[in-house]
């Protein structure tokens, strides 16, 4: 985890977008752009994916959500 390996994730943002569905009205889609303000190794990349996506949070969600994660990195935000 992210907590376990000391990983500093300070100022990282996190975009959030929900589509709604109708009859009934729900949410159907949530999308995630998590944006890190540096790059990291791609062992720290692993874990900061694996992390959002073992998320007891993630799993909460219902599973006719449909759930998008994705990841930029600072060398790749430029």
């Amino acid at each position: 985890s992210v907590e376990k390996n000391n990983i500093n994730i300070k100022d990282t943002i996190a975009y959030v977008k929900k589509t709604m569905g109708s009859n009934p009205r729900r949410i159907v889609k949530i999308e995630i752009d998590f944006k890190f303000p540096k790059n990291f190794d791609d062992k720290t990349k692993l874990i900061l994916e694996r992390s959002a996506k073992n998320c007891p949070v993630y799993f909460s969600l219902s599973e006719k959500i449909e759930k998008v994660i994705t990841f930029s990195y600072m060398n790749e935000i430029l």
